[in-house]
């Protein structure tokens, strides 16, 4: 049989790459040793790297704290980071992130929360940001929500999206199952200020549909928020309307009231009592809208008589506004007595309304509908005659319904009709 030769390397010459790494993968295992349970592999130890270079295996370097971004409410990315990866002190609300934002120290309510608010059995994390405000001002503030700590706290929404708004002066005041689905929702508020007034509205985020949303309707919102409680039952009720500056109007208290009613929140909107003259007015006016003809009259009978609430013309240097009020009160009692099928007991208040008030707007505008009257005309004719007087006064008579926001703006077509 031929006897097969089989070349050698030649020495000096280097070794193929296959050969290469068959020997080093036999030398790892030549530690290897029978034993009576087994195999024992031991493995190799990587060489160190050069000074200077990274070590190819090791611990990740931490994530550092991130600095203040110049769009701070779109932060929440690199914070998300560092919570993930970095020495971040949850526990204690971060308060290195707060030091180094120039955040607000102090803050109402609760700062941050780990809590399981879409019902996946891991809690999420919720933190508060309140910048300071200057001047006396209320500071723009957030709210960021961050998944849990096994999807590495990614940053998933804002009190911002879902209010909407570039919220300011945001507080979280309350974390409960409102919607009574067995998952909890967070109760916050936040403020939207003009000049030195600010309106207040309340949010709630919540996962009931799905998905965070902010369930609180828009009718959920008082000026000069003075009073925020939530009852045992999970009622929000919120008392402002406590006028701030001259500019905002004859402003009175408000009470607004919020509440789960099975599919969705209502609130429920209510006027405190009457302050100023013009407030008793207003109650007229709004139950005449409503045809509650009756209760109409006994109420513009109340403000012309009334001689205890505050003139806010006056107060506000003014003419007052009594001289104006008192004849209007009657000419509309007039008017509700007619819509109420009693037109002989209509007169009777548009002689109190006319007689006695000459020099005003409102007493000449009552004897004009009242002489229309009394040459037969309709009652059509006669409100035609009177606003034909009161558009020749217009702007004079449109300067005296000026009475900031907070009042509704009469007209000259709104008098007798």
């Amino acid at each position: 049989m031929e006897k097969r030769h089989t070349p050698r390397p030649r020495a000096g010459l280097p070794l193929p790459r296959a050969v290469v790494a068959l020997t080093a993968g036999l030398t790892l295992l030549l530690g290897a040793c029978a034993t009576d349970s087994g195999i024992r592999v031991t493995t190799g130890t990587p060489s160190p790297a050069a000074e200077g270079a990274p070590l190819a295996t090791g611990t990740p370097r931490p994530v550092p704290l991130p600095p203040l971004p110049e769009n701070p409410f779109g932060g929440g990315i690199p914070v998300a980071a560092y919570l993930a990866g970095g020495p971040a002190n949850m526990a204690d609300c971060l308060p290195e992130l707060v030091e180094e934002w120039g955040l607000e120290v102090e803050t109402q309510g609760i700062r941050c929360t780990a809590v399981d608010i879409d019902g996946d059995t891991r809690d999420e994390w919720v933190f508060v940001l309140n910048f300071p405000g200057t001047g006396g001002t209320v500071g723009l503030g957030d709210v960021w929500f961050f998944e849990d700590k096994e999807s590495d706290y990614r940053y998933f929404n804002s009190a911002r999206g879902l209010a909407n708004a570039a919220t300011a002066g945001v507080q979280v005041h309350e974390v409960r199952d409102f919607t009574r689905d067995g998952i909890p929702d967070i109760l916050m508020t936040w403020q939207e200020c003009a000049r030195e007034v600010c309106r207040t509205h309340a949010l709630v985020a919540s996962h009931h549909n799905g998905t965070l949303q902010n369930l609180a309707p828009a009718e959920a919102v008082v000026e000069s928020l003075q009073d925020f409680t939530v009852a045992e039952g999970g009622e929000v009720r919120m008392e402002g309307g406590i006028p701030a500056d001259a500019e905002s109007g004859p402003t009175r208290p408000q009470v607004v009231t919020m509440a789960w009613a099975g599919l969705q929140f209502r609130a429920t909107v209510q006027d405190g009592e009457p302050i100023f003259l013009i407030h008793l007015v207003n109650d007229a006016d709004a139950l005449f809208a409503r045809a509650e003809y009756t209760a109409a009259r006994e109420k513009y009978l109340e403000a012309a008589t009334d001689a205890s609430l505050r003139d806010w013309k006056l107060e506000s240097g003014l003419p007052s506004e009594r001289a104006e009020l008192v004849p209007y009160a009657y000419f509309r009692a007039a008017i509700a007595t007619l819509r109420d099928g009693d037109p002989i007991g209509m007169g009777t208040y548009l002689d109190r309304a006319a007689d006695g008030h000459e020099g005003s707007m409102h007493g000449a505008a009552a004897n004009i509908y009242r002489e229309a009257l009394r040459q037969a005309n309709t009652p059509e004719i006669a409100c035609a005659a009177t606003e034909s007087y009161l558009g020749t006064i217009q702007p004079l008579y449109n300067a005296f319904w000026d009475y900031g926001p907070s009042v509704p703006q009469r007209t000259v077509f709104t008098l007798c009709r």
